[in-house]
C-alpha cells in the first residue's frame, strides 16, 4: 500500500470513527494495553520512584518498557537536559499554568517535564502511537500521576476540533512537538487556537527542521502567533510565542 493510500485511509477511517455517535467518546477512553502489559504496569508502585525528578522518572520509564520488551524507544525518548532545565524553569515562573497540552506527545518525554515541574497541573496528551511504545509510555504517566493526565489517541485535525466541540477545557500552555511537514505544524498551530485561552503560552519545538521552521514563519508572517522568545543551542531550537489575541 503507498504512503499516499495509507494516509488517506487513515484519515477516512478518522473521519467515520468521528461521526459514529457510538464511537465518538472512544479518542477520549483511557489508555489500553494488552494483558501482559497492564499486569505489569499495575505492579508499579508510584512511591517506589526514590528521586521524584525529571531524571528518577525518566529511570523508572526506562525499566518498564525494558520489562515490557519494547526496543525501539531509546533513542527516541530521551529528552535535551538543558531543554528539560528550560522547561522547568519557564514552567515555574508562570503562576497561571494550570493546563497544558502537547500534541505529539510520542514517549511523553515532555510530558513528563511538565507533570514534575507543577505538581498541580493536568496534561492532556494527543498522539496517533504509530510506535509501539507509545501507549505503554502513556499508560505509565497515567499510574506515576494519577487523575493528573490525559491520552487522546489521535492528534489530527478532526480529532482536535471535535475535542475542541465536545470539551469545555481550555489550555494555559500548548506545546508543539513531532509534526512531519509544513502543513502539519502550521494546521496543528491553528487547530489548537480553538483550544487556547486569551494570553495562553504556545511553545513551537524543533526548530532546527527546516518543515517546522518553515511553518512557524508563516505562522508568524500570517499573524497567527506573536513570538516571544527564542531559544537554541546545538541539540535544539525552539521558540515561545503567544496567540494573537486579534487573530482569534
Amino acid at each position: 500500500m503507498g504512503v499516499c493510500t495509507q494516509k488517506w485511509l487513515c484519515r477516512f477511517v478518522t473521519a467515520l470513527f468521528l461521526l459514529s455517535p457510538c464511537m465518538k467518546n472512544a479518542l477520549y477512553s483511557d489508555v489500553y494495553n494488552s494483558e501482559s502489559h497492564r499486569k505489569v504496569l499495575e505492579e508499579l508502585d508510584p512511591e517506589a520512584v526514590s528521586q521524584k525528578t525529571v531524571e528518577g522518572y525518566t529511570l523508572a520509564l526506562a525499566s518498564y518498557l525494558t520489562a515490557l520488551e519494547h526496543s525501539d524507544f531509546e533513542e527516541r525518548f530521551f529528552i535535551n537536559a538543558k531543554q528539560a532545565r528550560d522547561f522547568q524553569q519557564f514552567l515555574d515562573s508562570q503562576s497561571e499554568v494550570h493546563t497544558i497540552a502537547e500534541v505529539g506527545s510520542n514517549a511523553g518525554h515532555s510530558s513528563l517535564v511538565f507533570l514534575v515541574s507543577k505538581p498541580e497541573v493536568m496534561v492532556y496528551s494527543f498522539d496517533t502511537a504509530t510506535h509501539a511504545y507509545t501507549r505503554d509510555c502513556q499508560a505509565f504517566l497515567d499510574r506515576m500521576f494519577p487523575g493528573r493526565h490525559r491520552f487522546i489517541e489521535s492528534d489530527s485535525l478532526l480529532s482536535i476540533q471535535q475535542f475542541a466541540q465536545d470539551s469545555a477545557v481550555r489550555f494555559d500552555f500548548i506545546f508543539i512537538d513531532g509534526r512531519q511537514n509544513v502543513e502539519e505544524v502550521y494546521d496543528a498551530t491553528l487547530a489548537m487556537r480553538d483550544l487556547a485561552r486569551e494570553g495562553s503560552f504556545v511553545l513551537i519545538d524543533g526548530l532546527a527542521a527546516d518543515s517546522v521552521r518553515l511553518a512557524f514563519d508563516r505562522c508568524v508572517r500570517e499573524g497567527l502567533l506573536i513570538p516571544t522568545h527564542r531559544f537554541k543551542d546545538p541539540n535544539c531550537e525552539w521558540a515561545l510565542c503567544r496567540y494573537n489575541i486579534e487573530a482569534l
